[in-house]
């Protein structure tokens, strides 16, 4: 339970929930192209924080022992 509130916490200030805060903020009217409102780096930098949260990013994926159970040879 507590693993899953830290996550619904990290998801509203890490994850999507952060660039469509920041689209709702400047641009309260709505637009047209996302790219009016976000620059590229905010977006890439909000996929990464969101992927570091949740333990998505290329090195934890990487460094993490595997899920899968292999039979022995």
């Amino acid at each position: 339970m507590d693993a899953m509130n830290g996550m619904i916490l990290r998801n509203r200030r890490l994850g999507p929930e952060t660039v469509m805060q920041l689209a709702e903020e400047r641009a309260p009217n709505g637009f047209s192209n996302i790219s009016a409102v976000l620059g590229a780096d905010e977006l890439q930098e909000a996929a990464i924080s969101f992927k570091r949260a949740a333990g998505f990013d290329v090195e934890t994926v990487n460094t993490r022992p595997s899920y899968l159970q292999h039979p022995p040879a």
